[in-house]
């Protein structure tokens, strides 16, 4: 067997090629292209590769190419990468030599490796909580500056229960405000009015996913659930059992899984732990 470690960047990868008993054949600085990879690995048998690339972003672009030229790929955790093999000294080729030997020895912490039709699927979802995320920082925006004006402006918006319901956004609109806090107002509604459109346009799309996913209609029926977590969230397949009654308790859906790195950063997505759907819930339902 021969077992490729990929240390994966947007513009070019380092790849390390380690047989059953851990010698080094080849190791190489790589453009991302099939090519490229092929002449790697061609002096091998496809059967008997085996590759391991770190769930990073953009990580089905090496997952796509390795699919075609070696025997499995599994996607690592990066976060449980880190706590196993964490070294002093971190450079593209020690990081691919240690993926490699993590996979020879069988200690690789699987992330799922989503398809690729799947990951197109995940990226919509991506898209509407990007937008939805910066709907509500306009809204934030909003509120704030409302929040700045006299005493009869600030009752008046506290009186409707949602400001940006029907009611509330005729009263922005028509809201007149002294300079330059009038003229904040009329550009932030505009840009919130341009979001809310790519927002909807965003929900037509979540919706013709779960039209078309059957396991996306079963899941819609489990608590605090609606078509956008169910689209994001969808299992494998083999959790759904054969008569498709019910879930597979040891396989419940990962519902937006990344990489622990990325979660300390975002604050949002990690594992299937309920703080996890909760979080991931929160932009979805905004």
């Amino acid at each position: 067997m021969y077992y490729v470690g990929v240390d994966y960047h947007k513009r070019y990868s380092v790849a390390t090629v380690l047989d059953s008993d851990g010698v080094m054949r080849a190791r190489k600085r790589l453009d991302n292209r099939l090519e490229a990879f092929r002449e790697l690995l061609e002096p091998y048998d496809k059967a008997e590769i085996e590759a391991v690339v770190e769930a990073t972003r953009s990580w089905g672009i090496p997952v796509d190419i390795l699919e075609q030229l070696a025997g499995r790929v599994i996607l690592a955790n990066p976060g449980e990468v880190k706590l196993i093999a964490k070294g002093r000294i971190s450079t593209d080729k020690v990081d691919s030599l240690a993926l490699a030997k993590l996979l020879r020895v069988g200690w690789v912490p699987e992330a799922y490796l989503r398809p690729r039709a799947n990951r197109e699927q995940q990226l919509i979802l991506r898209v509407r909580c990007f937008f939805v995320q910066l709907r509500t920082r306009l809204k934030n925006r909003i509120h704030d500056l409302i929040d700045r004006q006299d005493e009869p402006i600030r009752e008046t918006a506290a009186s409707f229960s949602d400001l940006f319901g029907k009611k509330g956004m005729v009263w922005l609109q028509g809201l007149d405000l002294s300079h330059p806090c009038g003229t904040l107002l009329c550009r932030l509604l505009a840009a919130y009015d341009a979001l809310d459109a790519q927002v909807r346009q965003s929900d037509r799309l979540v919706g013709e996913l779960f039209a078309a996913d059957e396991d996306c209609r079963l899941l819609v029926k489990t608590p605090a659930s609606g078509p956008s977590l169910p689209s994001w969230s969808r299992p494998r397949s083999a959790a759904l059992s054969s008569s498709r009654t019910r879930l597979d308790s040891a396989a419940m859906p990962v519902w937006c899984h990344r990489p622990k790195a990325a979660v300390a950063r975002s604050g949002t997505g990690g594992s299937s732990s309920r703080a996890t759907a909760g979080c991931a819930g929160r932009w979805l339902r905004r």
